[in-house]
């Protein structure tokens, strides 16, 4: 009976301990230390968390956050590299990175994240359908350049284009219960 006792405190003891041991666990105690603002519990939780989730964003970022706050400026851009390389939208203007600022790495990747926030454009217009009712499914290109393909199920028809050149390759028709397909 003692042995089985034992046995049952055992398993309880090892539940609680790898429940506490999880990700989620870690990282939710490292938010309630930032909020509470033990920057030093906040550290040890995230890196904890970190090690557990190792390419998590969030993780990352707050990651850099708590370095910053620690004290460990190289550690804490690292981090927020790491993360911002991931997710440009990651807010380097917070109070916690203030002591960074003016720090030579750290002001390269706010430039680093501006940059990566710029839009890429590369796109022109190819062609001008002028039949503002229809309703294109599919586009491709064709066999040579300048020609395309454009199907509209609602208008029953495939478009060709060929150098902006606009003719109706196949339409389907309906009368009643016929359907009617024109080349």
């Amino acid at each position: 009976m003692k042995k089985l006792l034992f046995l049952i405190l055992l398993a309880t003891a090892y539940g609680m301990t790898s429940a506490q041991e999880n990700f989620q666990y870690y990282y939710g105690q490292a938010r309630e230390a930032d909020k509470g603002s033990d920057n030093t519990k906040f550290y040890e939780m995230i890196v904890k968390a970190n090690e557990l989730h190792p390419y998590h964003q969030g993780v990352m970022y707050y990651r850099g956050v708590a370095a910053a706050l620690t004290n460990r400026p190289a550690e804490g851009v690292n981090f927020l590299r790491e993360a911002v390389l991931v997710n440009a939208k990651f807010d380097l203007s917070i109070e916690p990175l203030l002591c960074l600022s003016g720090q030579e790495e750290f002001e390269s990747l706010k430039l680093l994240q501006k940059e990566l926030l710029q839009p890429v454009i590369h796109s022109d217009t190819a062609f001008i359908i002028k039949d503002r009712t229809i309703h294109l499914e599919t586009v491709t290109a064709g066999e040579k350049e300048g020609v395309f393909y454009l199907a509209s199920i609602h208008k029953r028809k495939i478009i060709r284009v060929d150098k902006g050149n606009v003719t109706d390759l196949l339409k389907v028709e309906t009368h009643s219960s016929i359907a009617i397909l024109s080349i």
